[in-house]
């Protein structure tokens, strides 16, 4: 029987820099977190319909290959695209499109923040620092939640 206080492998801390600060160093941390405690079903669906549904299908797949790899590398435009205009949704404006509202809306931007970190074609000074606002705005938001989830 596995403890109560760990699912998904993730020790279940008091916050999410206690959780980070208590797990080995790694470059893709924050991606396996946010992979293991996404809905694929209704939080990948969402990003992959981001740019108007255009190739969600394909789209939906190489998400999902994300999260059961988490390898990011380099991905094809359309798949940036999504990731750029989650990036970019306001979780907290109930109406936003794309996006989802709330709790979940701000774990499919977090996702999303954090894949195009890691994705090797999507670079430059100016899109970290704008990736990484939205994605610390998310984590706080977040914050005890994700490591209930």
């Amino acid at each position: 029987m596995s403890d109560p206080s760990d699912r998904d492998g993730f020790h279940m801390a008091e916050t999410l820099p206690d959780f980070l600060a208590q797990q080995p160093r790694s470059e893709r941390l924050l991606l396996d977190l946010l992979s293991r405690k996404i809905n694929r079903r209704i939080d990948l669906k969402t990003i992959s319909e981001a740019d108007y549904g255009m190739g969600a299908s394909k789209i939906y797949l190489d998400l999902e290959r994300i999260c059961e790899t988490g390898d990011v590398g380099s991905q094809p435009f359309a798949v940036i695209e999504v990731l750029e205009l989650t990036r970019w949704s306001r979780p907290e404006v109930t109406d936003w499109k794309p996006g989802t509202p709330g709790i979940r809306g701000h774990l499919q931007r977090a996702f999303a923040c954090a894949a195009l970190l890691r994705c090797t074609n999507h670079n430059g000074e100016d899109s970290i620092n704008s990736t990484l606002a939205p994605l610390l705005e998310s984590c706080i938001e977040l914050g005890p939640v994700i490591l209930r989830l």
